[in-house]
């Protein structure tokens, strides 16, 4: 289905696909291209969109502005406008009605994945990343793209020239497209992103250098995965190649967009007759802005309890020395049809020695409160129940 999308002016065109059964709300995926081509370029962006969809994905896959059937002119491209027209399609896919808002996932390829990361970087909900050769050191870029004669001319004329093989055109650049280069710097920003960041790049790429993905991976927090493909191209061209990445990007939205059923471990956290809140911060994935415990997803071979002291430490800043276990307490299954989430949830009580508390990114506010006193209606659902399982008081 075609789509138009009003943003600042100007008009982001799309094709959107559903697949046929309707039976919940659909996980959704943003898909970008790269500079001076459109959605249907490479061949592996098309052929992302099929397979993706008839595994159980809506897609939008969107014209930049300037490019292909959007509006705007390719000489005002700057990396700012496509992290703006990525937010809108986001902001657009998350209001359609087969659309779970809160499992949209964005792909970019080449500027398109700088695009994408920016974007996220900016607040766009995008729960999980997937980085198709970005340029994603944009310092390293910058400096290796851009010889200082080049950068000379190109100010000196306001414009510069790009020559495209596919459209057998010259398309203008203006220079202000550089001066927006200059203001990111990705490998710094990286630390602020904390979804789940996916790369993908071509050993033999000619345009933007895997070394690129390399530091960018390096910079970004867990969970990632880099996956440097040998003999691929910018583009993925090759049918081997193309078959590679289609396969690894399905596996990794599978299981951290797609993921319908989490077990995670709740850990209520006790000082002196008083329990530890937190508000949750609007970079996680879930739940933004309530009330709750500290909290994870369960790790596969690891032990609850193990997992209930690293998120205590890594969320509250308390060692496993300050801690002391109670019990801990049946695991309850709990649906939430507003996210199209099934949780399995362990609660685990534990006695801190100390009120001092460090919290991490994931929190924004600390309490330490009365069980009378927490703030059910503003946490997430069934907490209550945990509370007769832990028999607290």
């Amino acid at each position: 289905m075609k789509i138009e999308i009003r943003h600042h002016g100007r008009t982001i065109r799309g094709d959107l696909q559903s697949p046929k059964r309707r039976a919940r709300k659909l996980p959704a995926v943003v898909i970008v291209h790269g500079r001076t081509v459109d959605r249907d370029y490479p061949p592996l962006l098309p052929r992302l969109r099929r397979e993706l969809r008839d595994v159980g994905f809506v897609t939008l896959a969107i014209d930049l502005a300037g490019h292909g059937q959007s509006g705007g002119r390719f000489e005002n491209l700057s990396y700012t406008r496509a992290a703006g027209d990525v937010e809108a399609a986001v902001r657009f896919l998350g209001r359609q009605p087969k659309v779970n808002p809160f499992a949209i996932g964005g792909i970019g390829h080449s500027l398109g994945g700088t695009a994408v990361f920016l974007a996220k970087h900016r607040g766009a909900p995008i729960k999980t990343l997937v980085l198709l050769a970005p340029v994603g050191d944009t310092v390293y870029h910058r400096r290796h793209r851009f010889s200082p004669s080049v950068i000379r001319d190109w100010r000196r004329k306001g414009i510069m020239e790009l020559w495209s093989q596919r459209a057998k055109r010259a398309f203008i650049l203006r220079f202000s497209y550089y001066i927006d280069l200059k203001r990111y710097n990705t490998i710094r920003m990286a630390r602020d992103i904390h979804q789940p960041v996916f790369i993908i790049h071509g050993m033999q790429d000619k345009n933007v250098s895997s070394i690129e993905s390399r530091r960018l991976y390096r910079a970004l927090n867990e969970p990632k995965r880099l996956l440097v493909i040998p003999g691929a191209r910018h583009n993925f061209n090759e049918l081997v190649h193309q078959r590679t990445v289609v396969s690894a990007v399905k596996q990794w939205l599978g299981e951290y967009l797609a993921k319908r059923t989490s077990r995670v471990v709740n850990v209520y956290i006790r000082h002196q007759g008083r329990y530890l809140i937190v508000k949750r911060s609007n970079d996680v994935g879930y739940y933004r802005g309530r009330w709750a415990v500290v909290s994870g997803h369960a790790v596969s071979g690891v032990s609850v309890i193990d997992q209930a002291y690293h998120e205590a430490a890594e969320e509250a800043g308390l060692r496993r020395s300050q801690l002391k276990l109670v019990r801990i307490g049946k695991t309850v299954r709990r649906e939430d049809p507003g996210i199209g989430k099934t949780w399995l949830i362990t609660p685990v009580l534990m006695e801190s020695s100390t009120a001092r508390v460090k919290l991490d990114w994931e929190h924004t506010a600390c309490r330490w409160i009365k069980l009378k006193d927490f703030p059910v209606t503003r946490s997430y659902p069934g907490i209550a129940q945990q509370f007769k399982i832990l028999k607290l008081e």
